[in-house]
């Protein structure tokens, strides 16, 4: 899709450049231009958007499965209970 655009902005660049094109038509080949331009432009933010958008729930899924797995490894193990030893009693000889 990328590539079209760029053959399409240059086919216009050169249309708007070309001595053969009449100066009445020349400002349309360059308003084109300018459009196409930006239309790719939006269409590599929004590739980068995606990306990164993509990116953040593949973090957050891992994150969301490491804490069920620290929740379910938490109830699995039974809390330590500390039992006081009995005082030993000595005697003394």
């Amino acid at each position: 899709m990328l590539d079209t655009m760029s053959e399409l902005i240059e086919d216009a660049q050169k249309r708007a450049k070309s001595r053969n094109t009449p100066s009445r038509d020349r400002a349309r080949w360059t308003n084109l231009a300018g459009k196409l331009i930006w239309y790719r432009d939006q269409i590599l933010r929004s590739m980068n958007y995606e990306a990164l958008h993509k990116e953040m729930e593949e973090l957050r899924q891992r994150f969301l499965e490491r804490e069920r797995k620290q929740k379910q490894k938490e109830q699995e193990t039974p809390a330590r209970t500390f039992v006081k030893a009995p005082a030993e009693t000595s005697t003394a000889p």
